[in-house]
């Protein structure tokens, strides 16, 4: 029973790895901590240094920067991937721009 279960968690295993799986990881990384990074300082209105312990992630290769005039946070990992977040309104709170 053991073997059969095994034998077919391979199989489902390696038919995943054959559809070819993007690797977005840094992309995802740099959405997610420009978006929290805006939110906490714009929606929760929290410190920077708060933000900034709240939103890391392992491995922390994220940077950001923020704008607190325009209410926009860019985050880069390894100077190539960004992504931008910026506050909207209450209502919406922030929201990330498009990726270009």
């Amino acid at each position: 029973m053991k073997k059969c279960l095994l034998l077919i968690f391979m199989l489902g295993f390696g038919a995943g790895c054959a559809e070819g799986y993007s690797h977005n990881d840094l992309r995802m990384l740099t959405a997610y901590r420009a978006k929290e990074v805006c939110s906490c300082l714009f929606v929760q209105q929290q410190t920077e240094d708060y933000c900034r312990a709240y939103t890391v992630a392992f491995p922390n290769l994220a940077t950001y920067s923020v704008d607190l005039e325009e209410k926009v946070v860019q985050a880069e990992a390894l100077l190539v991937w960004t992504n931008t977040a910026r506050y909207e309104s209450p209502q919406f709170g922030c929201v990330l721009d498009p990726i270009q």
